[in-house]
């Protein structure tokens, strides 16, 4: 949990703080990530308040361990989203992350998506889950928006 946390951490402008209490239930959750299984609200909410009170840094440290299940989720993803200011009470708010999930999976199985799937790979020149292609391009165009 230390090496993933400072992992995550490392390239973002913020100092992490970890709350080692209950280790091994955290690391449980982690480890049901993992294989797969998706994490209920009060496991995201559990989880944020062990790492930084963040759930900006859970989300990215929840993809890199299941990127196919978790998308990253940031400031200017919600405001993308929700087209509304990212106050930290809103994007902290994991009810929210997860409507932002949902939705990638609604995009990811709609019938032109495999095809715009291949095209984003075909840019970036390299494979991605179904939920980092979506999430790059709402990124991207997120630059454009005022």
């Amino acid at each position: 949990m230390v090496i993933a946390g400072h992992f995550t951490y490392g390239w973002m402008p913020t100092i992490l703080k970890l709350d080692l209490s209950h280790s091994e239930h955290t690391l449980k959750l982690f480890n049901d990530v993992k294989i797969g299984q998706v994490l209920t609200l009060k496991d995201l909410g559990y989880l944020k308040g062990k790492i930084n009170n963040s759930l900006v840094g859970v989300s990215k440290l929840l993809h890199f361990i299941s990127p196919q299940n978790y998308a990253i989720w940031d400031s200017r993803i919600y405001k993308a989203i929700f087209n509304l200011e990212p106050y930290d009470y809103r994007i902290g708010n994991v009810k929210f992350y997860t409507e932002y999930l949902e939705l990638l999976s609604k995009l990811a199985r709609h019938k032109e998506y495999l095809q715009i799937h291949q095209n984003i790979e075909e840019m970036v020149g390299y494979k991605l889950t179904s939920l980092r292609a979506i999430e790059m391009v709402i990124f991207e165009n997120s630059k454009f928006k005022n």
